[in-house]
């Protein structure tokens, strides 16, 4: 399996940070209760949290963040 990922990026591997997926999920839970069960844009809600822990590029037609660069 590693012979494979080091094929599919050519030798140099991606690191993977959980920091942005962990900051997103600390939030979600601050602000919807689980047995809520409501479907909410967290882009808009939490974008001060995830800014904190990457440096975004958002999309200039709605605020939302695509990519951490």
């Amino acid at each position: 399996m590693e012979d494979t990922a080091q094929n599919i990026f050519n030798g140099v591997m991606p690191k993977f940070s959980s920091k942005p997926y962990d900051a997103l999920q600390k939030c979600v839970n601050k602000i919807i209760p689980v047995e809520d069960k409501v479907c909410r844009s967290t882009s808009g809600i939490c974008r001060d949290e995830m800014d904190k822990v990457e440096d975004w590029v958002y999309d200039k037609s709605e605020p939302i963040f695509l990519v951490a660069s």
